[in-house]
């Protein structure tokens, strides 16, 4: 007992918050990943998507020749907080 830490070095509990929702996002990814792969699925991973020739935003899954983009954990976490749905799409065309 006595000064002995609640959680080991190393252990998501000493995470920041930041922190484990990124791991979250990344176990996330990686269980759709698996899915995706197991119904015969290949998606490119992390696909940049451009508009005349500047980032957009990055998909987290992509099937670019089916303009298929999948964002496990929102597009809000892959896009700068000024741009919304509307703008994405007016730039996709």
């Amino acid at each position: 007992m006595g000064n002995r830490p609640a959680v080991a070095p190393g252990d998501p509990g000493q995470l920041g918050v930041g922190q484990r929702a990124s791991r979250l996002a990344v176990s996330r990814e990686h269980r759709c990943l698996l899915l995706l792969q197991s119904a015969g699925f290949a998606p490119r991973k992390q696909f940049p998507i451009q508009s005349g020739g500047r980032l957009v935003t990055i998909a987290d899954f992509a099937f670019p020749d089916q303009r298929v983009a999948i964002y496990i954990d929102g597009a809000s976490i892959h896009l700068p907080p000024q741009q919304t749905v509307a703008k994405i799409q007016s730039l996709l065309g």
